[in-house]
């Protein structure tokens, strides 16, 4: 898995059902693709009930995840000491 240091910025539709991956070993990361099996860990869903523009966490470190609550900011440089 690569984390990002970034937002990824998307729009879901109407009564799209989303995997979001817990176990930070999926290959499409922030997304679910299955890699969990075995780990004790879920994914977490969520289904949209309207189109809906949000900002997914990719970094692992937002304590609002799945969305983006800028938690990657402090780690742009590297861990502060």
């Amino acid at each position: 898995m690569v984390k990002k240091n970034r937002a990824l910025k998307k729009t879901f539709q109407r009564g799209e059902k989303i995997f979001f991956c817990q176990c930070e070993q999926s290959q499409i990361y922030p997304f679910c693709d299955g890699s969990h099996q075995g780990t004790g860990k879920s994914p977490v869903s969520v289904t949209f009930t309207e189109e809906t523009k949000v900002s997914l966490c990719q970094c692992g470190h937002s304590k609002e995840f799945p969305y983006c609550d800028n938690s990657h900011r402090a780690y742009r440089d590297g861990p502060k000491k």
